[in-house]
């Protein structure tokens, strides 16, 4: 197993730690919070879900800059050798990181940026919102 193959699995479970405590948190905002009252589905997170899936509201815009905020949130409360970490390899993907050649910057000199564990965390929200099936969902789309 290669060094990087490590530190990708090791991405891997931070990403999923922060995210499922932010699908978890979305699932609590209940119906005071949805856009759509009456359509079955039972949380802002399914919501979301389904837009990713296929049909977007006028809406959307309200549920991505909350998605952003909890984001931020999460960034302040991680741990910041993890949001470090986690940006780091963010930006080691990015062809547009301020960083033109990451892998020549060493870990303990490399300065972390909200914005990319914000575009991070948010492109993998989007990525299990667009997998993501659950009944209610089901049956909204079909």
């Amino acid at each position: 197993m290669s060094e990087y193959s490590v530190l990708l699995g090791m991405e891997d479970y931070h990403l999923s730690k922060v995210c499922n405590k932010l699908i978890r948190t979305l699932q609590s905002f209940k119906e005071r919070y949805m856009q759509r009252e009456g359509a079955g589905l039972g949380n802002v997170w399914d919501e979301i879900c389904v837009q990713v899936q296929g049909e977007y509201w006028v809406c959307w815009y309200a549920y991505e800059h909350t998605m952003v905020q909890l984001i931020k949130k999460a960034y302040d409360e991680i741990d910041p050798t993890i949001s470090k970490f986690l940006s780091y390899m963010y930006d080691s993907r990015n062809e547009d990181s301020m960083y033109e050649d990451l892998e020549k910057v060493r870990f303990s000199k490399y300065t972390p940026s909200i914005s990319s564990f914000v575009n991070l965390i948010y492109d993998k929200l989007i990525e299990i919102a667009g997998n993501y099936r659950n009944a209610r969902i089901e049956n909204y789309l079909s």
